[in-house]
C-alpha cells in the first residue's frame, strides 16, 4: 500500500503517488471522501503512465496545433483591420509629399472617407486646403488691384509729368518772347533817341537858315 494513501486520510487532501509494480508504472491518485456517518474513505485510482504520457502529449500537440491556427487567423483579421489604415497613411503622406513638391499644390484634396483618427485628419487638412485656397485667392486679387492702381498711378504721374515739361515749355517760350520784346523796345527807344537828335539838328539848321535870311534883308 502506498504511504500517500495514509497522508491522504490524515491531511484529507488528495495525494499523488507514483510506483513501479508487475503492471507497469502507474499514477495513483489518492481522493478522501467523507461519508453520510462521518467517517473518512479513502478512493485510489492507478492510471497507467504510458496512457497518461499519451494524453498529455496529444494535448500538448493539439493545444499547439490550436495556438499556431489562433495566431493565423489573429495575425489574417490584424492585417485585414491594419490594411486601411496604411492605405490611409498612405494616402495621406502621399498627399503631403505631393503639395510639398509640387510648390504648395492646393488643386487636390485627400480621399478619405473613413471615420477613424485618419479620416478626421483627412477631414482637418482638406478644410486646411480649402481655408489656404481662399486665402491666397483673395490675396491674389489684393495683388492685382494694387498691380492696376500702381499702373494708374504711374500713367498719372507721366501725364502731370508731361503738364508739368509742358507748362516748363510754355515758361520758357514766354521767357523768350518777353526778352525779344524788350529787344524790340530798347531798338524802338534807341530809334526814338536818334530820331530826336536828328530832328535836333534838323531845328537848328532852319535856325541858322532863318536867321541867315534875316541878315541879309
Amino acid at each position: 500500500v502506498s504511504p500517500k494513501m495514509a497522508e491522504a486520510f490524515s491531511t484529507s487532501k488528495i495525494e499523488y503517488d507514483e510506483f513501479t509494480d508487475e503492471w507497469g508504472t502507474p499514477r495513483s491518485i489518492f481522493m478522501p471522501i467523507g461519508t453520510i456517518g462521518g467517517h473518512m474513505t479513502v478512493i485510489g485510482v492507478d492510471y497507467p503512465m504510458t496512457e497518461l504520457k499519451t494524453a498529455i502529449r496529444s494535448a500538448l500537440v493539439g493545444a499547439l496545433w490550436r495556438g499556431v491556427l489562433l495566431f493565423v487567423l489573429s495575425t489574417a483579421v490584424f492585417i485585414l483591420l491594419l490594411n486601411p489604415i496604411i492605405s490611409n497613411a498612405q494616402k495621406l503622406i502621399s498627399r503631403l509629399e505631393k503639395m510639398t513638391n509640387n510648390g504648395l499644390d492646393l488643386t487636390s484634396k485627400v480621399d478619405i472617407t473613413s471615420k477613424d483618427e485618419f479620416g478626421c485628419i483627412a477631414n482637418k487638412f482638406n478644410m486646411f486646403i480649402d481655408t489656404t485656397r481662399e486665402s491666397m485667392s483673395g490675396i491674389m486679387q489684393q495683388v492685382d488691384i494694387i498691380a492696376r492702381s500702381g499702373a494708374t498711378l504711374e500713367n498719372s504721374v507721366h501725364d502731370i509729368s508731361s503738364g508739368i515739361d509742358t507748362q516748363v515749355q510754355e515758361v520758357e517760350d514766354l521767357r523768350i518772347s518777353i526778352n525779344e520784346m524788350n529787344d524790340s523796345i530798347g531798338q524802338i527807344a534807341g530809334n526814338s533817341v536818334e530820331t530826336s537828335h536828328k530832328a535836333s539838328e534838323t531845328l537848328g539848321i532852319t535856325n541858322d537858315s532863318k536867321s541867315s535870311v534875316q541878315i541879309t534883308i
